[in-house]
């Protein structure tokens, strides 16, 4: 008789613990192996934090690129730019098939090289922008463009401002098609978000 009192006592206890467990599983989730969450690790049989991700982001409100991406080409370094002749920064050029002795080919890379030499001047005119990046920005778009007689005017905006300024000069190449007349100068206005500067080939 003690014998069976004393196992039904037990069979209550064992069932107590087990309905605590139940409780404490349905409030919060427990693990019971190794868990990344968030970038965190959490050991086993810790609770699970869900958190959210702090990112870092930039600046651009710049409007779209008024050319399509294989029409462009753009490299940075830590040069003085490649328009002849030109050694303040920002500058620009409008170039044909005799871009070799407007632009300082010494300074162009096999990659700006190439995307030049595929050029069709037949059609198109090369624009050529060399900018001094800094904490204002770090790269420029196109974002429009007209043909005005000999002139070519163009927009540009500066990307990301406030970006890291990982090199300071970009150069910047850009394929725009004419409809018979060749501009022989260009003129260029870059949005720098404070301030809006004008830049000519003149």
């Amino acid at each position: 008789m003690e014998r069976r009192t004393l196992l039904r006592a037990l069979g209550v206890g064992v069932a107590g613990i087990s309905g605590c467990a139940g409780v404490q599983s349905s409030g919060t989730e427990t693990t019971t192996s190794e868990t990344t969450t968030a970038g965190e690790t959490t050991t086993p049989g810790e609770t699970t934090t869900t958190r959210e991700e702090e990112t870092t982001t930039t600046t651009d409100d710049c409007p779209p690129s008024a050319v399509s991406d294989d029409r462009t080409h753009a490299r940075s370094d830590y040069g003085l730019g490649i328009v002849a002749e030109e050694t303040e920064r920002p500058a620009v050029a409008v170039v044909g098939e005799n871009w070799r002795s407007e632009l300082r080919t010494d300074l162009m890379s096999e990659e700006d090289e190439t995307f030049v030499e595929e050029t069709d001047f037949e059609r198109s005119v090369l624009l050529v922008v060399q900018y001094t990046k800094s904490s204002s920005g770090n790269g420029l778009r196109l974002t429009d463009y007209e043909f005005d007689g000999k002139t070519l005017r163009v927009e540009l905006c500066v990307v990301a401002r406030g970006g890291p300024n990982d090199a300071p000069t970009t150069n910047l190449f850009a394929r725009l098609d004419h409809s018979g007349t060749v501009p022989s100068t260009v003129e260029a206005r870059i949005d720098r978000g404070m301030e809006t500067i004008t830049v000519s080939s003149e």
